[in-house]
């Protein structure tokens, strides 16, 4: 008899909190902004989103999207730019967590701030969805709103 092949499955514990994971991110954070002659205004921290309703329902994952970024405030201990919480890849009706990415990157454009550093921490592995969100769209139309 042929047998149908199986996937192994490993559920991942949250690691939102862990002191490891924080401190790669500072770590890379660092590496990031050394490239720059000017540190940027403001650091968004983005997330992928996900539908309000979710979180309604009691999924904690807005929560530890936004206490990352508590940590990261608290551990990386800088005084020339803030850190702030947003969530990105909305698509269908509803409402998703907010503030959304797009709508912060406009609106910071239009109170003339000219420096955003974006950094998207839960996506830890190459993600081309991720890379053309961010780096192509979401660069276009700050140039777009800043011009």
């Amino acid at each position: 008899m042929k047998q149908r092949r199986q996937m192994i499955l490993s559920v991942v514990p949250p690691f939102y909190d862990n002191e490891l994971y924080v401190g790669a991110i500072i770590k890379h954070l660092n590496s990031a902004l050394k490239r720059f002659h000017t540190p940027p205004q403001i650091i968004i921290v983005s997330y992928h989103g996900i539908p309000l309703s979710y979180q309604s329902n009691g999924d904690p994952y807005g929560f530890q999207c936004k206490y990352t970024t508590k940590l990261l405030r608290q551990k990386w201990q800088t005084s020339h730019c803030d850190l702030i919480t947003t969530f990105q890849s909305k698509f269908g009706p509803g409402e998703w967590l907010k503030p959304y990415t797009e709508d912060t990157v406009i609106e910071l454009t239009k109170r003339g701030v000219k420096r955003i550093m974006v950094i998207a921490p839960g996506f830890f592995s190459d993600c081309i969805e991720t890379i053309e969100e961010l780096e192509l769209r979401l660069a276009e139309l700050f140039r777009y709103f800043h011009l």
